[in-house]
């Protein structure tokens, strides 16, 4: 995984060096080679720094307004009812990502294998980090 992230979200300028967690849709924190922690969402194609120190990473992962943003209960209660239990290697997804216009709605739900997320949402995000605002895609 450390590989896949620092390959497709490599044009961020960060490097991965260790993994942190994984959740249900495939959003991933790591740790830099820098000693930053960084959180991945492929549903919102970014890939940003969350705390300087290891110290501030343990109050942002504890904190009420990281912790509903990172388990989304609800939406992954929805998702395995509806598209089953993850399987090994297996993350649920919305298929077109919430920054272009997709809904967390059944219709836009999928699984996919989280290496292919980790990948197609890297390359996706460098393709529209510079577009404005509501530009067509």
């Amino acid at each position: 995984m450390i590989d896949t992230i620092n390959k497709k979200w490599g044009w961020t300028d960060v490097k991965a060096v260790e993994i942190l967690a994984t959740n249900d849709f495939g959003n991933v924190l790591f740790k830099s080679d820098k000693g930053t922690y960084w959180r991945i969402c492929p549903e919102e194609l970014y890939c940003e720094k969350i705390a300087e120190s290891f110290a501030e990473y343990e109050k942002v992962i504890k904190s009420e307004y990281f912790t509903s943003g990172w388990e989304v209960p609800e939406l992954v209660e929805t998702a395995s009812n509806y598209l089953g239990k993850l399987e090994e290697g297996e993350k649920y997804c919305l298929k077109l990502p919430s920054i272009l216009g997709g809904l967390p709605d059944l219709g836009n739900l999928g699984k996919i294998d989280h290496l292919l997320l980790l990948s197609f949402s890297g390359e996706m995000a460098q393709h529209v980090k510079d577009l404005p605002d509501g530009a067509k895609f």
